[in-house]
């Protein structure tokens, strides 16, 4: 990471491991999930809500209960209706129920991710999102819900991106690229790599993660330094048999800080 940058801004926001880590004082936080980024904006703005909603999931947990649940988005006008708190506190709750915590829609944005039948899941914390929710408060936290090059527009001189995008495969078969019903392919790379170039021209420090993959390694070859990490991912898999793979971790900038192109 640069030593020293003035706005942090993360456009594929998911989890926020990083963005959590950092903690900043000032940052833009985007996702194109718009129930992820309502999640969010539940736990800023309603938390006390949300813990409700959360604890009657935690009660009423079954497997019958479960796609009860999941189902609420296959009628339009049911879902609708619901408030925000109720509608974060769904994806809340399916999340830590589903099976191996994969977030998964179909071509209509309905989650269809089955049960996982897990004993006893824990499936929120109230401390953490009452924390959470404070320093989303007294921090200069904005959050949205946009396409990633709309939203790094804002981005400027001396300021500091990260970018985690759904992540490009050589085998198309297995391209994960359901977080969200338009998907995200070949196209939708090569425009985050142009974004990249635009950033890097108006002087902002960018990383990169992707697959450790030759599309991606040819599409960054220019400008740009490719660290790689290896990496052990449990999503989509059995918790006691992780999938070890190699991610690519692009910087835009050089050791000493200097911005490449």
């Amino acid at each position: 990471m640069p030593k020293e940058y003035n706005t942090y801004f993360e456009a594929f926001l998911g989890g926020g491991s990083l963005f959590f880590d950092l903690m900043p004082e000032k940052a833009y936080i985007n996702d194109k999930n718009e129930e992820l980024i309502n999640v969010y904006n539940s736990i800023k703005n309603n938390s006390s809500n949300l813990i409700v909603k959360l604890q009657e999931h935690q009660k009423n947990n079954s497997e019958s209960y479960y796609y009860e649940i999941r189902d609420i988005d296959r009628n339009s006008m049911r879902f609708k209706r619901m408030s925000e708190a109720a509608k974060a506190a769904r994806t809340i709750y399916l999340n830590k129920t589903c099976y191996a915590g994969l977030y998964r829609v179909n071509s209509l944005g309905q989650f269809n991710t089955p049960y996982a039948n897990y004993a006893n899941p824990s499936i929120f914390d109230e401390s953490r999102i009452r924390e959470a929710s404070k320093y989303f408060k007294e921090k200069e936290i904005h959050i949205s819900s946009m396409d990633f090059a709309e939203f790094l527009h804002k981005a400027k001189e001396g300021d500091f991106v990260y970018l985690d995008p759904p992540y490009w495969s050589e085998d198309k078969q297995k391209m994960f690229t359901s977080y969200q019903k338009e998907g995200f392919d070949v196209h939708d790379q090569q425009r985050l790599k142009e974004t990249c170039d635009k950033l890097s021209q108006r002087g902002v420090y960018v990383i990169v993660s992707n697959a450790a993959t030759s599309k991606i390694r040819n599409l960054y070859s220019n400008g740009y330094v490719i660290h790689t990490a290896r990496v052990e991912r449990y999503i989509g898999n059995q918790y006691h048999d992780p999938m070890v793979t190699r991610e690519f971790i692009i910087c835009n900038y050089d050791s000493e800080g200097n911005i490449l192109l």
